[in-house]
Parts: structure tokens; sequence; C-alpha cells
């Protein structure tokens, strides 16, 4: 009698324990199958242009408050005649203040090359005297178009990501003067806006209308500089994937006509203090140099940049 139950009370366990590495292995099963599928969608979503993130940044928000610690890793998409230089000086202000190192360019201002596809001149970045002995840079905060693999080969993988952005039309306007665009478009400014108010939008009025003044500057220069290529920007579903994209790259993208209160949000986002965000104007003209943006201009030019115009309002509206 004894024995028998003794028996039973075995075939009892044996039982539960089958049972249990029966759960533990469907679990596993559900996890590998669960990060394939990510892993799959994260592909299909981010396919259509390498220069834009594969995956999210490793970087997790920490609190607010004395808590905090000041973060020495920064990467700044500098995007063209958005205040960047005035957002600029802060960065370099404070890598100057910390002894923190920053990527430099080899010559002018730029950390790349329209030679290169305008990639990030990596080679060149970690063979430089200057190059930390890591090969990473604390900060990257020079004119670079976006290309997510390229920065991540010198920056730091808990870098936080900053951008900028601007009302298109002012973008636009503001790039046709200071690099005095007219002989590359044909016409001055005026003369080109009326253009593009024709019927065919003036695609067959004026040239260069939809190329690039030294393979840089131009058509939707926002949503270039942010790693879109002129194709993308025609196309509905790649520009909205690639706007998704960028929401996911970037912790905090800037508005130019929120100055004040995004300076205020990179402060609480970098855990620094008043004076480390303290900004003077760079860049900026005179009155005198300026064009008058009329509601129908700045419509006309709107249309122009559609794409730019997406790219801004989505982040505004955040």
């Amino acid at each position: 009698m004894g024995r028998r139950r003794e028996g039973k009370v075995i075939r009892k366990k044996d039982g539960g324990g089958t049972t249990t590495s029966l759960m533990l292995r469907l679990l596993m099963l559900l996890c590998i199958v669960s990060s394939m599928a990510l892993v799959l969608q994260l592909n299909i979503t981010n396919q259509h242009n390498l220069m834009l993130s594969e995956e999210p940044r490793a970087w997790a928000a920490q609190p607010a408050g004395p808590t905090c610690r000041p973060r020495r890793h920064l990467v700044f998409l500098k995007t063209h005649k958005c205040g960047s230089s005035t957002l600029q000086s802060v960065f370099l202000r404070y890598a100057a203040a910390n002894n923190l190192s920053v990527a430099l360019p080899h010559a002018g201002v730029y950390l790349d090359a329209p030679a290169t596809g305008h990639s990030l001149r990596v080679k060149e970045l970690r063979e430089s005297p200057f190059a930390p002995p890591s090969g990473k840079y604390h900060m990257l905060v020079h004119h670079t178009r976006l290309n997510v693999r390229a920065i991540q080969q010198v920056t730091y993988n808990d870098s936080v990501w900053v951008t900028v952005l601007r009302e298109p039309a002012a973008v636009f306007e503001s790039m046709f003067h200071y690099y005095h665009l007219n002989k590359f478009f044909g016409a001055t400014f005026d003369h080109l806006v009326w253009k593009l108010g024709a019927n065919d939008g003036g695609k067959a009025l004026f040239k260069n209308a939809n190329s690039r003044y030294q393979g840089r500057l131009g058509r939707n220069q926002m949503s270039f500089d942010l790693g879109l290529d002129d194709l993308d920007t025609h196309m509905e579903s790649v520009l909205r994937d690639a706007i998704r994209i960028l929401d996911d790259t970037f912790h905090l993208v800037m508005i130019a006509e929120r100055m004040d209160e995004s300076l205020v949000l990179l402060k609480h986002l970098m855990c620094w203090g008043d004076e480390d965000v303290a900004a003077m104007a760079h860049n900026v003209r005179k009155d005198l140099y300026r064009s008058y943006l009329s509601e129908q201009t700045v419509a006309t030019l709107e249309r122009f940049n559609a794409a730019d115009v997406k790219l801004y309002h989505h982040f505004k509206a955040k």
C-alpha cells in the first residue's frame, strides 16, 4: 500500500515537470517568433532609404530635477538656414567648457562631401590627429547630411540626437539670398516666385528647378538635409514612412519660430543649466536684405517645397 502511494506521488511530480517544461518551450518559441516579426517589420519600414535610422537610439530618459546627470554625448544634425548656427554655438561653448571632443571638418564647414553621396567622412574623422583614442566623439554638431549608420560609427551609442526645423518658405527665401541662388535658378527671387505661380508650377520656365546648387542646396532643403532623396519627396508613402523614422531617430526636434521654448526643452533633455543654453543669434540678416513674403508668396513656396511643409508641420504639432 505504501509503495503504491509513493509511486502515485512520483507520477504526479513527473507530470507537473513535463507540463512546466512544455510551457517554457512554448514561451521561448513565442519570444523568438515575436522578435523575428519585429525585425522584419523594421526592415520593411526602413528599406526605402538607407540614410535614415534602422533602429531606435540606444538611449533612455532619466528623471528630471537634481537627480539627473548632465549629458555629454550629442548628435546635432545642423540644417541649413534654420537658426542652426545659433544652436551650434551653444553646443561648441559647452564642449569647450567641459573639455569634450567635437568632430571637426577636414576643411570648410561640411563633414561630408557630394563625391561620397554626402556621406560622413568616417575614415578622415577616425584618422584625424585630433580624434579621441576610442574613435568616438562626444559631439557632432557641424553640417552633414543625415546618414545614421555613418554617424553611429564616430559617436557614442547613448548620444542624444537633436535637430531644428523652420517654416519652409522662410528657409527657401533665406537660402536663396544667402547663397546667391539667383544665378543658379536664372531668376531673381521675385521673378522666381512669379514663375512658380504659373499653371505648370514653373517647371518649364526656369532652369535647375529640381537640381541642387553644388549638389547640396535647393528644393525641400530640410528634407534633403535629413536624408531624403529628391525622388522620395514626391512619393507620399515613402515620405510618410521617412517622417515616422525621423520621429524615432531624434529625441528632440526644435522649432526655430519657438526657439525659447525649444531651448527650455533642450535644457531639460540634456540636464544642463540655464547658462549652458543661453544663446545669442548668429548669421542673422538685416531687414534690408530680406524679401517680403506675402501670403500668396508663402503659399507658392510651400507648394514648391511640399515635402518640407509636411515635415515641418508634423514636428511643430508635437
